[in-house]
């Protein structure tokens, strides 16, 4: 009762520093902005602050020495574990650290992959169960990890439903 009428807010520091925890987490992104990205952290964001997590985003604009630095920076100030988004990691990395898109066999960093093939069957079939015929396909940016096996899984698509 006295804490609420006296606006107590318990130090964050000293609670981190007891539990030894910083509740923090780093995700490192090649671009804030950019749609795909954007969507997947807006679902880590909803998830982190459901469980009481704070979050560090760094955007590393696709230039390697920053994708380089992004995790040793972040780790630099305290985060609890990374998680890769698009972005791939060469290691070196002493948190828990997860890859969305950006695959890479790196020890400790667990892979969330995508069934591109099945992905794209199910998308063209729907297109053609809502009678169309004439579909276009626009392939995403060389840059992006998942773009050449997320290609090949449209074009394969496609070719199975001639």
């Amino acid at each position: 009762m006295a804490a609420r009428e006296l606006n107590y807010r318990p130090n964050f520091m000293a609670r981190s520093l007891r539990a030894q925890r910083s509740f923090t987490i780093g995700v490192v992104v090649p671009e804030i902005s950019e749609g795909y990205a954007a969507l997947v952290m807006s679902g880590i964001e909803d998830y982190l602050l459901q469980e009481g997590y704070f979050y560090f985003v760094m955007s590393h604009r696709h230039k390697d020495d920053l994708i380089e630095e992004c995790p040793g920076l972040l780790q630099e100030r305290g985060v609890e574990g990374l998680i890769f988004v698009d972005t791939t990691c060469s290691g070196g990395i002493s948190v828990p650290a997860v890859a969305i898109s950006g695959h890479r066999d790196v020890k400790g960093v667990t892979n969330i992959t995508l069934n591109h093939k099945r992905a794209a069957r199910l998308a063209l079939d729907y297109l053609a169960e809502c009678g169309h015929r004439q579909i276009a396909f626009i392939k995403g940016q060389a840059f992006s990890s998942d773009t050449e096996v997320r290609w090949k899984a449209v074009r394969a698509a496609v070719r199975y439903s001639k």
